[in-house]
């Protein structure tokens, strides 16, 4: 690594730490086969928060099945190890809405939720914001979506003009506006 915006390295090496592996192995689990996350539930192109009014951590994650019909899950845990997929019954998947989908765009081709919680937000109905992509209908759209409890999500009108490319995390600094 180049490390340009280092001056000087002196009695310093540069190393990567070891990873280690939590012994609880605190990750979301897979629905099972009739899920709509039954392939894949990945914190890939999602969120993770820990939020401070409910003591909560909650996720929201990319889930996709054998066929790649992928939506948007929510889970949440009291200690970030042991998850919880509460039932919505917000989106159906293969005729029912008794799962964890927070969002889908209709098309199943959802991807890329990320989840900011703005605790300065003077409307509580937008108190939760997020920024997804999807590939539905005529090519690629990105929303902006707003919650009042991040499991219930209201998209803009009309999809946001944004550079084509894989969205990353969005962040916001409380201590800098």
């Amino acid at each position: 690594t180049l490390m340009l915006e280092v001056s000087g390295l002196d009695n310093v090496e540069q190393v990567v730490g070891r990873a280690e592996k939590h012994a609880a192995n605190p990750v979301i689990p897979l629905g099972d086969f009739y899920s709509f996350d039954s392939r894949r539930a990945a914190n890939w192109a999602a969120s993770l928060i820990h939020d401070e009014d409910d003591d909560l951590f909650k996720a929201w994650y990319f889930g996709c099945d054998k066929n790649h019909w992928s939506g948007i899950g929510y889970a949440e845990s009291p200690d970030g190890i042991t998850w919880h997929k509460p039932v919505l019954n917000q989106f159906a998947y293969r005729d029912s809405k008794k799962n964890n989908i927070c969002w889908c765009d209709g098309g199943g081709q959802t991807s890329h939720f990320e989840v900011n919680k703005d605790y300065e937000e003077k409307d509580e109905n937008r108190r939760f914001q997020a920024l997804s992509y999807s590939e539905f209908g005529e090519g690629r759209h990105y929303y902006a979506l707003y919650s009042k409890d991040g499991k219930r999500w209201h998209p803009r009108e009309k999809p946001l003009k944004w550079p084509v490319g894989d969205t990353g995390h969005f962040i916001y600094d409380h201590q800098d506006p």
